[in-house]
């Protein structure tokens, strides 16, 4: 970060930063905060579509895991409202490994969610599992949004790594809950990479 800023390379500094609160988002979140609104800043600053898409990004990320349901639904609205799929396709094996659009109509259909604003959350959900779907995805996201009763449903991606966490309606059992989502496993299978070291796994 230090030899960013003394070489005037904005793009790598972004990078930097970016690093900085890819670190910080899941512990320290005042401090993820902080990152994502210098982020907002840099990507403003740079003139770059692109990078002040992916501060949006980091924005409505950071708030929906503080707890910070509007920051969150504004970001993710603004996201979509930015996005462009081929535009933006280079984007996710840089920052995250996963699509920003994709990403923007999945946690905005989150955050409806949360402010019980469920109908809208389950059109936007869709919208999410449609993209990723033209984006030639795996289907596993779209088998587990194809279950009744999901109330919320999110992803954290790291390398080599992609945990769904998935939230139900209290109306549902928790045990037929967990065999409508093993069944889900299987049924994506067949569309799942052959070379993954393992096979997808849930626990309750």
């Amino acid at each position: 970060r230090e030899h960013a800023i003394a070489l005037e390379d904005e793009t790598a500094l972004f990078k930097a930063t970016w690093g900085l609160w890819y670190n910080a988002v899941m512990d320290r979140l005042d401090i993820a905060r902080n990152y994502s609104e210098e982020l907002i800043t840099l990507g403003r600053k740079s003139n770059d579509d692109d990078l002040l898409l992916e501060a949006i990004h980091c924005r409505w990320a950071t708030g929906l895991v503080r707890g910070d349901v509007q920051m969150a639904v504004d970001g993710s609205r603004e996201g979509i409202g930015r996005y462009d799929r081929a535009k933006h396709a280079w984007m996710g094996s840089v920052f995250g490994g996963h699509d920003v659009g994709v990403c923007a109509h999945a946690q905005h259909a989150t955050a409806l969610a949360l402010l019980g604003r469920c109908a809208e959350s389950a059109q936007f959900r869709q919208q999410a599992v449609d993209l990723a779907e033209t984006l030639g995805r795996p289907s596993l996201g779209r088998m587990i949004g194809t279950i009744s009763g999901i109330s919320s449903m999110t992803s954290q991606s790291t390398l080599g790594q992609t945990q769904i966490t998935i939230q139900f309606d209290l109306s549902r059992s928790i045990e037929g809950a967990a065999r409508d989502v093993q069944a889900a496993l299987n049924a994506a299978l067949s569309d799942l990479p052959t070379d993954m070291p393992t096979l997808p796994t849930f626990r309750k």
